[in-house]
């Protein structure tokens, strides 16, 4: 996987598959803090203090995207 910034945004390549996508907002969000905090329990607590979501929900929508 290579990954970077680009218009507001975030570009992810996976080498293998040749895919890309184009990440923004939320997924954006999720995306760079997964890189930043590693673990998923320290990635919910850092998008809680942005999001104004119970954490439950934040935690169901994190672990959908990165599965």
């Amino acid at each position: 996987m290579v990954f970077a910034e680009y218009h507001g945004g975030i570009i992810v390549g996976n080498l293998q598959t040749e895919e890309c996508f184009f990440l923004q907002g939320t997924e954006a969000d999720i995306w760079s803090q997964t890189v930043r905090q590693g673990a998923v329990d320290r990635v919910i607590s850092a998008l809680s203090e942005k999001y104004a979501v119970d954490r439950e929900t934040l935690s169901h929508d994190v672990r959908v995207f990165i599965d």
